[in-house]
């Protein structure tokens, strides 16, 4: 999706509709792994169009003032209303 984002073949507001909370969340639980795989493998360019999409979607959405998950591991979720925090 990432790759499609920066290509210009999928637009921010469709992938915001289908995919924004997915993206959000994943990126968050795996970007310490990734990074650390980038760190090990000498490839500071893998995952880069997730991570891309992952911060403009985070981007779009804190300026809309939409609740989302956040990108920092130490900052609290969005959680919906009625969930326990830090259940997701």
């Amino acid at each position: 999706m990432g790759v499609l984002y920066k290509r210009g073949h999928a637009s921010l507001d469709l992938l915001d509709d289908l995919f924004a909370g997915s993206v959000l969340v994943s990126w968050r639980k795996l970007a310490p792994v990734i990074h650390g795989y980038r760190q090990r493998a000498h490839t500071p360019d893998y995952a880069q169009w997730f991570e891309h999409l992952a911060q403009a979607l985070d981007a779009r959405l804190t300026g809309l003032g939409e609740v989302h998950p956040t990108l920092n591991r130490t900052a609290p979720t969005a959680s919906p209303p009625g969930a326990e925090p830090g259940s997701d």
